[in-house]
Parts: C-alpha cells; sequence; structure tokens
C-alpha cells in the first residue's frame, strides 16, 4: 500500500518541475484546524483482538474529529518542517457487559486524548493559484489514554476471594502519508496512518486510518 502511494506521487513531482518554484524559505506559519478520522481499516478478526481491545471500541476510539494546532517551518525553497499538537473527546473504555459475572472494570468512560505529530512536507507549483503539497511523518497517538480494570474472583458458593486490578493504555505510533492543496490561508489534506504494531491485537496486523484535514493560516512569524 505505501509503495503503491509513493509510486501515485510521481506524476506530481514530473509536473512540478515546469512550475515556478514555491519559496518561503526562513518563514513560519502558526495553524490551527480539524481532522476528521475515518473508521479503521484492518483485516484482523475478533479471534486476533488482545485482551485490551475487548475494553474499548477500536473503531470509534480512532475515528472522529480531532482538533489541532501547529507550527510550521519552511527551511528551504518548497521543503518545510511541521510539527502539529491534537487534541479530541473519545471513549476511552466501554461499560462491561452484564453476561460477564467474575470480571468488572470501570463504567463506560471517555478522555481527552492527545496526540503529537512532525511532518516533513514538500510544496509545488501544479495551478496557477494554490500549491498542492505532500508530506510524511510521524505521529504519536492516544496519549493520556490510561485505564485500569479490575477482575473480581468468587469461590464456589459465590462469595469474592479476592481483586486483581490491571492497568494499560491505548498508546501506539503511526507513520502519517498525505496530499494536499494550499490556497491564500487555507490547507485541505487527505491521508493515511499506518502502522503494524497496536495494542488492539496479538499479532503484527496492518492498521490503516483514513483522515481528511482542514487548517488555516493564524499568522506568518
Amino acid at each position: 500500500m505505501r509503495v503503491a502511494f509513493l509510486l501515485s506521487m510521481v506524476p506530481f513531482f514530473v509536473c512540478s518541475q515546469i512550475k515556478d518554484e514555491v519559496d518561503y524559505g526562513g518563514k513560519f506559519r502558526l495553524h490551527l484546524g480539524t481532522e476528521y478520522r475515518v473508521t479503521p481499516i484492518y483485516n484482523e478478526n475478533v479471534v486476533g483482538l488482545s485482551d485490551e481491545a475487548f475494553f474499548t471500541n477500536l473503531d470509534r476510539q480512532n475515528s472522529g474529529f480531532s482538533f489541532e494546532i501547529g507550527l510550521e517551518s519552511f527551511v528551504v525553497k518548497n521543503f518545510s518542517i511541521g510539527f502539529i499538537g491534537s487534541l479530541r473527546h473519545d471513549i476511552l473504555i466501554n461499560e462491561s457487559p452484564d453476561s460477564i459475572d467474575d470480571f468488572s472494570q470501570n463504567a463506560s468512560e471517555r478522555r481527552l486524548m492527545l496526540g503529537y505529530h512532525l511532518n516533513l512536507n514538500y510544496y509545488f507549483k501544479l495551478f496557477q493559484k494554490g500549491e498542492v503539497f505532500i508530506g510524511a511523518g510521524i505521529s504519536l497517538l492516544n496519549r493520556n489514554s490510561d485505564y485500569r480494570t479490575q477482575e473480581v474472583f468468587f469461590d464456589e458458593e459465590g462469595n469474592i476471594t479476592r481483586t486483581e486490578t490491571r492497568m494499560g493504555n491505548y498508546r501506539f505510533s503511526a507513520n502519517k502519508l498525505f496530499i494536499g492543496y494550499n490556497i491564500k490561508r487555507s490547507k485541505i489534506s487527505l491521508g493515511i496512518y499506518l502502522t503494524r504494531k497496536s495494542p488492539y491485537f496479538k499479532e503484527s496486523t496492518t492498521f490503516v486510518i483514513p483522515h481528511i484535514g482542514y487548517k488555516y493560516n493564524l499568522a506568518k512569524l
């Protein structure tokens, strides 16, 4: 999937060579924006889910809106480095199912989850107005997702013998690939988060989160 995506970018690079260069050298941009994450894509069935995945809804936890603020630095012509912080209010754990008699956990809980993103962007002229950009980076997702569960053990008469507390989290890192269009103060983009290591599966499984984003340039510094 990654190779196909990168190969699809080749025509844009070729076209960019016949257009004027984009020069933001030495400038900074402060962005405010939002991102909508589509329901994740993965091939693993329920048998391959980890114990942690049964405490939450992995589709709901990794989809929906997030709010972002970021700083972008144009270090050389056409190239920039960006750091973005994201914030979203999403489900942390589900309420314990009634069908489970000897296992209890905290009531359904939502949490403000944080994300940190470091991107490398390349801008080029493809149309008379605005610029097309492509980028790649690394994202640290689901920070502040620590949770605690309790497992209760009973004897044959139904009396509680002991209680065990277990703590965990849903943090993971992902590669980020995207393409977008910038005109004046506005930027729109399409992309994916891609990882093979997440807390939701027992084994390494490709986990993809498509996303669409919008950013507004608050200021040039």
